[in-house]
This record gives structure tokens, sequence and C-alpha cells, in this order.
């Protein structure tokens, strides 16, 4: 993701212009906030219970103060240990057909501490972005979901982020998360062209 602020760029004598990110995430935090012995009710696509996995397992190297085990089932905690060493390939084929419900024995909301938590370590900045910055995203992206599945989402995120940041640039694309950014060049290759020339 871009750069939230080029003040450490200009300490370190780098000269950031902006940047371009496809599939960037969007509240991805609000989705992992949800999961319980409930949801997902049904199996997710096998890179995207990986991701779960990761996050699982970065959370709790980052948060160790805040109690995730105590929610996690067995299963759940050896999914963890997992992630932190597994390959995405190898994590995918792992959780391949897996319903991840079956790593929570309660919500994950109910361990103290943890929505602040994760927000903070996921959450997207939406604001103070002093350089260019193109974003592209698939509209039939299920690696990296966007709010484009719910209107009201969708268009909640785009003028959050693009409100108060005139440097922000949002693209949609009728693909899935690879093709994004192939889709993109076309649009992101005169962007760079304006920002580095």
């Amino acid at each position: 993701m871009a750069h939230k602020t080029s003040a450490r760029s200009v300490e370190v004598g780098l000269d950031y212009r902006g940047a371009v990110a496809t599939g960037a995430s969007a509240y991805v935090e609000e989705l992992v906030l949800a999961g319980s012995p409930s949801f997902p009710p049904v199996a997710l696509p096998d890179t995207l219970n990986a991701y779960v996995a990761y996050i699982l397992a970065g959370f709790r190297e980052a948060h160790p103060e805040v109690d995730l085990s105590s929610v996690l089932t067995p299963e759940g905690r050896r999914v963890a240990d997992l992630a932190e060493t597994m390959c995405l390939d190898e994590m995918s084929e792992n959780l391949s057909g897996k319903v991840l419900s079956g790593l929570f024995d309660r919500p994950l909301r109910e361990v103290p501490g943890f929505a602040a938590a994760l927000r903070d370590y996921m959450a997207t900045p939406t604001d103070g972005y002093d350089k260019p910055v193109f974003l592209g995203h698939g509209l039939t992206d299920i690696d990296v979901p966007s709010p484009i599945g719910v209107a009201l989402n969708s268009e909640m995120w785009v003028r959050q982020f693009t409100g108060g940041n005139e440097h922000v640039e949002v693209h949609w694309y009728p693909t899935d998360h690879s093709g994004a950014m192939l889709a993109s060049v076309a649009d992101s290759t005169p962007f760079l062209q304006r920002i580095m020339g």
C-alpha cells in the first residue's frame, strides 16, 4: 500500500513520487471481526482461507497482549501456528475446502481489546495521502474482497478514501484479482508517466 506521508521519505533522502496499487484491501478487518463458530458458514476460496490464517498468526505476533488464542479451537491454534511457517501455496492446499468457522469456539469480537487492536493493525488509512495514489480493483476479485459487493459500502469506501485526498484515484475493472493489474495498465501507465515526469 502507498506511503501515507512522505515525511519519512524526505528524512532518508528518497524522492517518493506516489504509488500504484491493484487489488488493495479495504475493510478486511471488518470481515475478520465477523469470525465466529457460525461464520463463515461455507468454505471460502483456498487463498482467502490462507489469508485469514496469516492474519490470525500475524495479529498474535503483533499483539501478544490480546488473548486471541482464548477463542480459537485446537484446530484454530493449529492453523495459526502453521501460518507462521507455511508459504501461500502450501497453506492454501492445507486449508482447501475447510470452513473457517471451525477455528473459533466463540466470536472473535468477544476477545477484550481485539476489535480496536485489529483495526489499528489492519485498517487501510483513508486520509493523509500527500502524494498521488492510483488504486485499481477488480469487481469480481475474490482473493482480496472489496466492499463493491454491497453498493452502499463501496460508495462509502470510495467517498471516504477520496473525499479528503485530492491525490487519490480509484478505478474499478470488470475482472478478478489478477486481471485487475493487467486491466489497469491503460490507466496506470499514464498515471506513472505523469508522476515520474
